[in-house]
């Protein structure tokens, strides 16, 4: 259901601010400067290009669709480790940003098609890259959620993995993943093509690290991470 409803909302959004944009260029016609259908075509063309990617392009300009989820998604961090650039997951209307703001370690590498099914509904994207660790033994995100100092706000965290034998050793790695300091689970996807573990968590400070911890059997990897708050009324931790 959350699903429909983002993307609903997503849609009607962009219905409502495109309304804005025809009312301002109605009005504009009637005044003595827009006689000219040249300059009518030409403010029009401003105005596509301002909500929309150039080249006649019907999806929405990336700067467009961030402000779209970043209204009706408040708080939400989504991020598609090892990807190259932000973009909105048509599936889920969510908008992931790359993993570079998060962390400075780790090389980001494309997982091979052949191992894993990049077309899964809602996570196909998200495992088609990945960000790998070779060195140090323990490598963290860090998050700044929506922190207000005084208020307990509990978060949902989900980290993904997807193997996809990215390197060319057909032997997924075993690694440990912690939130700050406390353990959070052992990650093992040997026998899966991908896994996803989540946790709730309230933190204490404005920032959250995920980390993922070296035990000497392969080297670890994340493919993706997200938050996303909680309503207090829920959840009390």
């Amino acid at each position: 259901m959350l699903k429909c409803r983002e993307h609903e909302l997503a849609s009607i959004y962009a219905i409502i601010d495109l309304r804005k944009v025809c009312l301002v260029i109605v009005l504009y016609m009637h005044t003595d400067s827009m006689r000219s259908a040249l300059v009518w075509i030409f403010t029009l063309n401003v105005c596509l290009q301002i909500l929309f990617i150039p080249g006649g392009d019907s999806k929405p300009h990336p700067r467009f669709r961030e402000k779209i989820t970043e209204e009706y998604n408040p708080g939400f961090i989504s991020i598609d480790c090892g990807a190259s650039n932000d973009y909105l997951d048509e599936e889920t209307s969510t908008f992931y940003k790359t993993d570079t703001d998060f962390i400075e370690t780790g090389e980001n590498l494309l997982t091979s098609s052949q191992f894993i099914n990049t077309n899964i509904p809602d996570y196909g994207r998200q495992l088609r890259t990945l960000r790998s660790f070779p060195e140090g033994n323990r490598n963290c995100y860090t998050l700044k959620p929506e922190y207000k100092q005084g208020e307990q706000q509990s978060y949902m965290i989900r980290a993904m993995f997807g193997y996809g034998n990215y390197d060319g050793k057909n032997h997924a790695p075993t690694f440990d993943l912690y939130l700050g300091v406390n353990y959070w689970k052992n990650v093992n996807t040997a026998n899966r093509s991908y896994i996803w573990t989540e946790i709730i968590h309230a933190p204490t400070t404005d920032t959250i690290q995920v980390c993922l911890v070296n035990i000497d059997t392969g080297t670890p990897f994340i493919s993706s991470l997200e938050l996303r708050p909680l309503s207090t009324s829920i959840y009390q931790i």
